[in-house]
């Protein structure tokens, strides 16, 4: 359990030090009068490369070191360093995301497979988790604390499957470690460099431990990223119904709307912490059912969440122009 103690430590220590590099290097985010921003004090984006440095340190003293996963990780961290310094394009983005999800799916099926098919729906379970942990940063401690719930699914999974749990335990314990600083009034964020990560590391521990077929992964995969899932589903049909890009911001997010009702942030993040948890129960519930209507049901579930939280998210209300 060192492991679990240096991850916390490392990111912890990082998120400290950012402090001071932050503003040497220009990476601070600065409440303006822009509606989408909720934070009222300065804060250093940069909590992603503590998050990245302390799972790899972590995994290397554990012995499940993968040097696939640190390549793509390690471009998606540089592509989130560029886009958070210089406003890259979301095509731009979406190109290098690509090709780098598909290093991370090849390196953790250990090779190409003879069917082509689990390539695919790997890569695009790591693009849709990049993007969809991108799109829900936006309240102190919200990504973090529901990517930890869905980092102890992942070890309870692979516990339950027979397979080694402790990548997700090295991750929830990085992400623990970068909540200290990031918890409200956050002082550090994790930037568009520690979203696009996160949202990879979440992808790999999927694939690692979820069920080889392609149908189990996809509904197992989709409950494990649960509220990341759900709100981006709700996103994308909001948007396409209004009219508006994908990419481009509202607050009409689950937690913003919450947040606009009077709720607190801790308030917040702990309540849909609690509905993650279910995502997570439904997902380790689906492992053990054989039968296709049990799967229908799951992905009924998460349906009618997506619905639900584009109901919840203005479906009815005219967007702003």
């Amino acid at each position: 359990m060192a492991a679990v103690a240096v991850a916390i430590l490392i990111a912890l220590g990082w998120a400290a030090l950012a402090l001071w590099l932050g503003p040497l290097f220009g990476f601070v985010d600065r409440p303006d009068s822009n509606e989408l921003k909720v934070h009222t004090r300065p804060a250093v984006p940069l909590g992603g490369v503590g998050v990245f440095l302390a799972i790899h340190t972590a995994m290397a003293m554990e012995g499940i070191y993968d040097a696939g996963l640190a390549a793509a990780t390690g471009g998606l961290l540089l592509l989130g360093l560029l886009d958070d310094r210089f406003q890259l394009s979301a095509l731009i983005r979406l190109a290098v995301e690509v090709p780098l999800a598909g290093v991370l799916v090849v390196f953790a099926n250990h090779g190409w497979p003879a069917d082509p098919l689990p390539v695919v729906v790997g890569v695009g379970i790591v693009v849709v988790a990049i993007n969809a942990v991108n799109l829900f940063d936006g309240l102190d401690g919200l990504v973090g604390t529901t990517a930890i719930v869905s980092a102890i699914g992942l070890t309870l999974l692979a516990n339950d499957r027979g397979l080694n749990g402790m990548y997700g335990l090295l991750l929830a314990a990085a992400l623990l470690g970068f909540l200290v600083l990031n918890w409200h009034r956050a002082r550090v964020f994790l930037g568009d460099n520690g979203s696009y990560t996160v949202g990879a590391f979440l992808a790999y521990g999927i694939m690692i431990v979820s069920p080889d077929s392609v149908d189990s992964r996809f509904i197992v995969g989709a409950l494990l990223l649960g509220v990341f899932a759900v709100d981006l589903a709700a996103t994308i049909v909001r948007r396409r119904l209004h009219g508006r890009p994908l990419f481009a911001g509202d607050r009409s997010h689950i937690y913003d709307q919450l947040h606009d009702r009077g709720w607190s942030v801790p308030r917040v993040v702990l309540s849909i912490a609690i509905a993650q948890a279910v995502f997570v129960g439904l997902a380790l519930g689906v492992e053990q059912i054989r039968n296709g209507p049990g799967r229908i049901a799951a992905v009924a579930i998460l349906v009618a969440s997506s619905m639900v939280a584009v109901r919840l998210g203005g479906f009815w209300r005219r967007q702003p122009d």
